[in-house]
């Protein structure tokens, strides 16, 4: 019976630098490091997005975000 090859998991290498990164950085909450490890400005969330024109009354900026959602 041959062993099954383990699947490469095409998100490993960026899992791996942003840990490096966090431990690095330990002051940083973990929305700002990902904001400032993905080297952009502002990470965005929506909930519902519905209609485009709307969208933007909908954007939350996670910088200050200490948890998953807030």
């Amino acid at each position: 019976m041959k062993k099954k090859m383990k699947q490469a998991n095409k998100n490993e290498k960026l899992l791996k630098s942003f840990t490096l990164y966090c431990k690095k950085n330990p002051s940083e909450r973990f929305w700002q490091a990902l904001r400032n490890w993905s080297a952009v400005e502002i990470v965005y969330a929506v909930k519902k997005p519905t209609a485009l024109p709307d969208i933007a009354a909908m954007l939350v900026d996670t910088f200050y975000w200490e948890n998953k959602t807030e």
